[in-house]
């Protein structure tokens, strides 16, 4: 609970991080996806690539140089147009749809 009310995530980030590692592997010899017409901004994008990564809300705040409600906002706007319940969804919406890279 007191990691969540940080903007941590719920998984460790160890286990996000070798889920997102398995993945990437995986998506290798699959044909590339067609982007989808979903218009993220820019720093959803950003926001997005780094929770590839497998950092926390906290984490990409201080690599954007950004407040945390800043990061809290612009994921609310990705998992809403992504239609992701949550971080791992939206990772994985943007490994399918070829615009983030899982490597």
């Amino acid at each position: 609970m007191r990691s969540v009310a940080v903007g941590d995530g719920t998984l460790d980030q160890r286990l996000t991080r070798r889920i997102l590692h398995e993945f990437g592997e995986r998506r290798r010899d699959a044909p590339p996806a067609v982007v989808p017409d979903i218009p993220l901004t820019e720093r959803e994008f950003e926001v997005l690539g780094l929770l590839t990564q497998g950092l926390s809300n906290a984490e990409i705040a201080a690599r954007l140089f950004v407040e945390l409600s800043t990061v809290k906002y612009h994921l609310a706007g990705l998992l809403q147009k992504t239609g992701a319940r949550d971080r791992l969804q939206a990772v994985l919406w943007g490994i399918r749809a070829g615009v983030v890279d899982a490597r």
